[in-house]
């Protein structure tokens, strides 16, 4: 699976728990999302259901620039636009989440249920 298509279904799950923004330009974001990629590294569930999804922090910021970069494809693919960057709205419905997540596994769906409480800081 590719980072892209991973962010996709992270996103919907993000928007099941409510979160309505992400910026991964700021810093608590990045934070956020770093913690998400160490359970994607520990837990022997997810790593098994997401094997090929690899996130690194760049070695001289310690950003995501996977984060940034998919954040901004995603923009495009679902909204349907570009403009400056500076977040992604999530202001698309629960059911239009549901219906992006139903492409995906029962397992990566839960899988993303997880990661999503992490990110939302609902754990």
């Amino acid at each position: 699976m590719e980072s892209v298509n991973f962010l996709k279904g992270f996103v919907a799950s993000l928007r099941l728990e409510s979160i309505e923004f992400v910026n991964p330009l700021r810093e608590d974001h990045q934070k956020r999302f770093g913690e998400v990629v160490h359970k994607m590294n520990v837990d022997p569930f997810i790593r098994e259901v997401f094997p090929r999804v690899i996130f690194k922090p760049s070695p001289y910021t310690g950003r995501y620039f996977d984060f940034v970069n998919g954040m901004r494809g995603l923009q495009r693919e679902l909204l349907l636009f570009y403009t400056d960057f500076a977040g992604l709205h999530l202001d698309f419905s629960h059911s239009f989440a549901e219906r992006i997540l139903n492409s995906y596994s029962n397992d990566q769906k839960e899988a993303f249920g997880k990661l999503a409480l992490i990110y939302a800081r609902k754990n």
